[in-house]
């Protein structure tokens, strides 16, 4: 692993982070959530692409909001292994059927990132499986996700670093 050399603050770009932290994304996979174009994901995703890693998989819920930052990527390096994955966290099934992609294209998910979100909604909906859509989402998808793919033993827990 590498440590970085310099502190992080509110000026810190992503080429900084890159700096610092890019060789441990070097020939991963990277999972990210939520890529849709304009977002962090988006970034998150253009900026990793720079590290070299073995496979990004942008998975969302509106491929035409994701196929325009694969092709962005793909137009970085052509020779990258991106792959798009449908994923509705309000829908349990979704979630389901998106793990069943994921094996499909690989056999393991070095980085999860779990991006997606939903926020301040203007009317309360409940998602397919009668959950309030933000907790559905912003919780319960990503939960159940990030569990399937440690059950599956797509997800290792080595150099597991949480949010605190």
């Amino acid at each position: 692993m590498v440590t970085p050399t310099m502190p992080f603050d509110i000026n810190t770009t992503d080429t900084d982070v890159l700096t610092a932290f890019g060789a441990n994304a070097a020939g991963k996979t990277i999972l990210i959530t939520g890529p849709s174009q304009g977002g962090i994901g988006s970034q998150l995703a253009l900026s990793l692409n720079c590290a070299k890693p073995k496979t990004l998989i942008l998975a969302g819920r509106t491929a035409s909001k994701i196929q325009p930052v694969v092709d962005e990527i793909v137009k970085i390096d052509p020779d990258v292994n991106v792959k798009m994955v449908k994923l509705d966290l309000l829908s349990n099934a979704s979630v389901r059927e998106a793990l069943a992609q994921v094996k499909r294209y690989m056999d393991e998910v070095d980085i999860l990132i779990n991006n997606a979100r939903v926020m301040a909604t203007r009317t309360f909906v409940l998602s397919e499986d009668g959950v309030e859509s933000q907790f559905a989402v912003n919780y319960l998808g990503h939960s159940l996700l990030t569990n399937l793919l440690v059950k599956e033993g797509l997800v290792r827990a080595r150099g597991t670093r949480w949010p605190t």
